[in-house]
């Protein structure tokens, strides 16, 4: 096959001299494959740079509400330096409502709760509360916020979002994931359903953390504080 060529030519006003150029067909389209590739690689890095991307707008936000655990220390008044875990989650309860702040208050799913918040020796052993439901109940996001975890294995399944002021909601034993780790969710958007396990029928295990304190979900979600039936 005969290769195309194109030739481009380019002539002086002043003394008329010109000179060409002389491409093939395939180099003169590499040129214009590579020049597009390099306008929207650029393009890319200006809406990152400038915030324009939608996972990093949501970074930058939740960056904004970010609270250190010590900080609100100070900022509640307290005056010692290390606090019992129960008298830290008082606080930071308090704090929140005082201030008006926003935090998960919304059910993930309706149903009763069967086990609570254990600790021992100020040491927890169950982090969160199990909300009995029927077997592949829809389970909705409480809050808006992003995905940092989503994991659907036979071992364990689970869904961690972080939300403003710095709060992350877990939710495990489930039976479907329905949403991906850096997915950007919104307030009761479906993100998943429940499992069913051996020992006690099917229920969600449902967590609240601010910064790296346990929040027991019947302190801020009214639900399940009115539909506790766990033994304490």
């Amino acid at each position: 096959m005969k290769n195309k060529y194109y030739n481009i030519f380019f002539t002086s006003e002043k003394d008329g001299l010109g000179k060409s150029f002389r491409f093939s067909k395939i180099a003169f389209m590499s040129v214009g494959v590579l020049f597009s590739a390099m306008i929207i690689l650029a393009y890319v890095g200006f809406t990152r740079i400038a915030g324009f991307d939608a996972i990093t707008y949501e970074l930058d936000q939740l960056r904004k509400y970010k609270y250190i655990t010590s900080n609100l220390l100070i900022e509640s008044g307290s005056k010692t330096t290390t606090i019992d875990s129960e008298d830290m989650e008082e606080i930071i309860i308090n704090y929140i409502i005082a201030n008006d702040m926003i935090y998960p208050s919304s059910a993930p799913i309706d149903g009763y709760v069967t086990k609570g918040v254990l600790k021992r020796d100020n040491e927890i052993i169950h982090a969160g509360i199990n909300v009995a439901s029927k077997i592949k109940d829809q389970i909705k996001v409480p809050l808006d916020g992003l995905v940092v975890v989503a994991n659907n294995n036979e071992l364990e399944s689970t869904i961690i979002i972080h939300h403003q002021n710095n709060f992350f909601t877990v939710y495990k034993n489930l039976d479907q994931v329905l949403v991906n780790a850096r997915d950007l969710v919104f307030k009761d958007q479906v993100i998943g359903t429940t499992g069913l396990s051996d020992n006690e029928g099917s229920y969600l295990h449902f967590e609240i953390w601010k910064d790296n304190q346990v929040i027991d979900p019947r302190s801020l979600v009214a639900d399940y504080k009115e539909k506790d039936v766990s033994i304490r």
